[in-house]
């Protein structure tokens, strides 16, 4: 357990040349509220709630791609 702990910081730690760059973050943070606002539209318009409880799975995911860069600086 300590050890995934472990890799994670150092994957994490790996990207903060990405994170702290404010050019580089921005557009990535636009990219993900693009993909966030295009699983919303797939809800608004799912027929069966299969697909609503996937798409709530990838709006969680891409919100906590969205968390990066306070993981990476430690906050």
């Amino acid at each position: 357990e300590m050890d995934k702990y472990k890799h994670r910081k150092q994957v994490v730690s790996r990207l903060k040349p990405m994170v702290n760059s404010k050019p580089q973050w921005e557009a990535f943070n636009n990219y993900l509220d693009i993909l966030i606002e295009e699983q919303h539209t797939s809800m608004e318009q799912a027929e069966h709630s299969t697909i609503v409880y996937r798409c709530q799975g990838s709006v969680l995911a891409l919100r906590k791609l969205k968390q990066l860069r306070d993981e990476s600086n430690g906050s």
